[in-house]
């Protein structure tokens, strides 16, 4: 059986069947393996994504404002996409502004709960650290767990800003693999869970008598607001205004900005990243209780596309575990695991 869910533009194709260990050893006759979970949020609001329209046709993240990378903003175009980046995290922020990630982040571990097979010690409060190793060296030297797995959470809009998207990145540390010297251990196993939302339709509508006008002066206020705040970056927000005062001219349908506004609502964007909390947990779940890794024929059962952290759309192959909500849960040959809208 094939299944396809086409979530966006991009295709890389996977290369042969991939394989991969479970993430904890289920022996028989064993006691429980215990674990202390480490969740980390380095970011406390939706990340933000743009399609940057270069050669290259790659895609860019950026942090939100006040975060944005300052070695990308070298040019006229890396200045325009910056402020592209600025606008669509304004209205994220707004949209969001009440809705708490990190408790997000943190209910999500807390929903994995105990099995006959595992039970958790301990769930940290969500961390901003990156240091994922020094974490868990923390971790076994404060608690008595077999095994210490941090969680890097990462909640965005797609570059497309059609839907929402959650990843739970999993390092697993345990306590038996012998540290180097006076160095931390390293992790044994690396996974990722994704949740994607049902899409959402961006509206792309036609403007209104006298729109595209208001829309042009308001854009001129803004890039000029820009150059009196950062007089040295002058002449690129100049080319950058230019550029997009051209195309907005060109335009037959309202700017993005403006799209997104009309698009997405707070209860909306809500529900989604509450979905998400009990989807990434079921994932987490369904991965630990695994005492084997499916043959072949399953682990390339099924065929489905899903957009990584970096807006890149790729085909992969794995096995159609669940469904849940509107969403089928797929978990790959290399044992990723990803939730995406159900085919129509």
């Amino acid at each position: 059986m094939h299944k396809f869910v086409l979530i966006g533009a991009v295709l890389v194709l996977s290369g042969c069947a991939g394989n991969y260990k479970t993430t904890f050893d289920h022996g028989e006759a064993m006691e429980p393996i215990t674990v202390d979970v480490v969740p980390v949020l380095a970011k406390e609001e939706l990340d933000v994504q743009i399609v940057v329209a270069d050669s290259s046709a790659a895609t860019a993240q950026y942090g939100l404002i006040g975060a944005l990378v300052g070695a990308v903003i070298d040019s006229a175009v890396n200045k325009r996409n910056a402020v592209v980046a600025e606008r669509r995290a304004e209205v994220i922020r707004e949209l969001t502004g009440e809705y708490d990630i990190v408790e997000a982040a943190h209910k999500a571990t807390l929903r994995i709960g105990d099995h006959e097979r595992f039970a958790v010690l301990a769930v940290s409060e969500p961390t901003t650290s990156v240091g994922w190793d020094d974490l868990a060296n923390d971790a076994f030297e404060s608690g008595t767990a077999d095994v210490v797995v941090v969680l890097d959470f990462d909640f965005a809009l797609t570059p497309t800003a059609d839907q929402v998207r959650v990843n739970a990145d999993q390092r697993v540390y345990f306590r038996s693999t012998a540290k180097k010297k006076d160095k931390n251990r390293k992790p044994a196993s690396f996974r990722t869970f994704t949740y994607f939302s049902p899409v959402q339709t961006v509206v792309n509508r036609p403007f209104e008598d006298g729109e595209k006008e208001q829309l042009l002066d308001a854009l001129q206020d803004d890039y000029e607001e820009r150059m009196t705040a950062h007089p040295d970056e002058k002449d690129d927000l100049e080319k950058a205004m230019k550029a997009e005062i051209e195309d907005l001219q060109k335009a037959d349908t309202i700017p993005e900005v403006l799209a997104l506004r009309e698009t997405w609502t707070t209860e909306q964007l809500s529900r989604y990243l509450d979905q998400s909390i009990d989807h990434i947990a079921f994932m987490l779940r369904h991965d630990w209780e695994s005492a084997s890794v499916p043959e072949e024929s399953v682990r390339t059962e099924d065929k489905f596309v899903v957009v990584n952290a970096n807006g890149f759309a790729m085909q992969d192959k794995g096995k159609d575990i669940a469904r849940l909500d509107e969403n089928e849960i797929y978990r790959s040959q290399w044992g990723h695991m990803y939730s995406v809208p159900a085919p129509e």
